[in-house]
C-alpha cells in the first residue's frame, strides 16, 4: 500500500450562487484592458455597453439580430450570446470549517497538506462573444438628427419635431464608439444650434454661412490665411450682427481650414485652399441637385440626367469661394462628385454645352464632365441596374 501523502484539495459548493456574466475579450480589447491605464479604472472614456432604442411604435418582440454593442473609446463590438454544453464554475480559495465530528475531522486529515480549499460562489451556462464590426455611423446619425435650414427666411430653421435631441443625447443612444460617433458628426457637419438641438445643415445653408464669412471678412479686411492664423471667435465677432448659430460657423471653418500646429493660440485655424475648393463645389452641387428636386412637385423621372453648364456653374463656385480659391476652381478638384451618392435616382452631370470659363483648365476631352447620356437600362437587365446603384 502507498504511504504516500493525499494532495487533492478539497472542492465545496456554495448554496447561495451569485450571478454572473463571462465576457470573452478579443485580443485588441484584452490588451487594453490590461494595459497601464485601463479606462474602466480611470477617469479615461469608460467602456460602455449601448443598445439601439427600440421605437416606441414597435409591438412585436425583437428579431434575432445584434442590437447590444461594446464600445470602447475608438471601436464598436457586437455582443453575441453563446450557450455552451457543460456549466462553467467559478471558484475561489476557502477555509476549511472546523469539523464538529470524527467523520468530517477524518475527511481533513486526509489532505493534510493544506488547510486551504476551493468553494463554487456561481455558475454560468452561456457567455458573451466580442466581434468587432465598422457600424454606418454616417448613416445612422443622418437618419436621427434634422437637417437645419437656415437662421432666416420663411422656412423654419427645423422641422417640428416630437423632442428635440442633443449631442449628448445622440452619443448615448447611438450604439457606436466616441471616436467613430465624432468622425461621422464631423462629416456630416453637424452642430447645436444656440438652443443646444442637435442638426445638419442644408446644401444651401452651407453656401449661405460661407457667404456670410466671406462678406464680412472682406468688409473687415480679414485675412483667413495669415501666418499665425485665425480664431473662430475672431469670425464670430464679425458676424455679431447675424444670427448665424457658433456652432455652423465652426463647422464650415473646420471644413475649409487647417489648424495651425505652430500657433500659440490653440484655437488658431487658416484657409487650406484645396480643401475650400472642394468643401464647396461639393455644396454648390448639392444644392443644384436639392433645387431641382424641389421644383414642381419635388420628384423627379427615374434614370433622368440633370444639365448643369459647366460655365455657369464654374462662374457661380468662383463667386462663392473667397478670392485666393477662384483660381484653383477646376472640374477635376470634385470629379468624383458628380454622379451623387447612390441615394439620389438619377445621375448628376455637368453639360458640355458651354466652354469652360477663363481660368479653368478642363477640356471638352476630360473623362470627368461626358455628356449627359440616357441611362434608362434595358429591360431585364438587373444585374447593369444593380451595378450601377452599387
Amino acid at each position: 500500500m502507498s504511504t504516500q501523502a493525499n494532495t487533492g484539495i478539497p472542492f465545496s459548493h456554495s448554496h447561495s450562487q451569485s450571478p454572473i456574466r463571462l465576457l470573452e475579450l478579443p485580443p485588441a480589447l484584452l490588451s487594453l484592458v490590461t494595459s497601464g491605464s485601463p479606462p474602466i479604472l480611470t477617469f479615461a472614456p469608460r467602456i460602455k455597453i449601448k443598445a439601439t432604442p427600440t421605437p416606441p411604435n414597435a409591438t412585436g418582440p425583437r428579431g434575432s439580430e445584434n442590437h447590444a454593442v461594446l464600445c470602447t473609446p475608438t471601436q464598436t463590438f457586437s455582443l453575441r450570446h453563446v450557450h455552451c454544453s457543460n456549466s462553467i464554475l467559478l471558484v475561489q480559495p476557502s477555509e476549511l470549517p472546523a469539523s464538529n465530528s470524527v467523520e468530517e475531522d477524518e475527511q481533513q486529515q486526509a489532505f493534510s497538506l493544506t488547510s486551504t480549499g476551493l468553494k463554487t460562489v456561481a455558475t454560468a451556462s452561456s457567455w458573451l462573444e466580442l466581434i468587432p464590426v465598422t457600424p454606418d455611423c454616417a448613416n445612422i446619425l443622418q437618419e436621427k438628427i434634422p437637417v437645419y435650414h437656415g437662421w432666416t427666411g420663411d422656412n423654419p430653421a427645423l422641422p417640428a419635431m416630437e423632442e428635440p435631441i442633443s449631442r449628448a443625447q445622440l452619443l448615448d443612444s447611438t450604439p457606436v464608439s466616441d471616436a467613430e460617433f465624432s468622425i461621422a458628426w464631423d462629416a456630416l457637419l453637424a452642430f447645436e444650434t444656440n438652443d443646444g438641438v442637435a442638426c445638419r445643415p442644408s446644401a444651401a445653408t452651407i453656401i449661405k454661412a460661407i457667404s456670410e464669412i466671406c462678406t464680412a471678412a472682406t468688409a473687415e479686411s480679414f485675412s483667413l490665411s495669415p501666418p499665425s492664423g485665425f480664431t473662430v471667435s475672431a469670425i464670430l465677432g464679425m458676424l455679431d450682427d447675424v444670427e448665424i448659430p457658433a456652432g455652423l460657423v465652426m463647422a464650415v471653418i473646420r471644413s475649409m481650414c487647417d489648424r495651425v500646429a505652430e500657433s500659440i493660440d490653440d484655437d488658431a485655424w487658416r484657409l487650406n485652399t484645396d480643401k475650400c475648393c472642394e468643401f464647396i463645389g461639393e455644396a454648390l452641387l448639392q444644392d443644384s441637385m436639392d433645387q431641382i428636386n424641389a421644383q414642381g412637385t419635388g420628384i423627379r423621372r427615374l434614370n433622368t440626367p440633370t444639365l448643369i453648364t459647366r460655365s455657369a456653374f464654374i462662374a457661380k463656385w468662383k463667386a462663392t469661394v473667397p478670392e485666393e480659391c477662384a483660381s484653383k476652381c477646376r472640374l477635376d478638384t470634385i470629379k468624383g462628385w458628380q454622379t451623387l451618392p447612390a441615394e439620389y435616382t438619377a445621375p448628376f452631370e455637368l453639360s458640355r454645352d458651354a466652354e469652360p470659363v477663363a481660368g479653368s483648365s478642363t477640356t471638352s476631352s476630360s473623362p470627368s464632365i461626358a455628356p449627359a447620356k440616357n441611362t434608362v437600362p434595358a429591360k431585364n437587365k438587373w444585374h447593369e441596374r444593380l451595378g450601377k446603384k452599387r
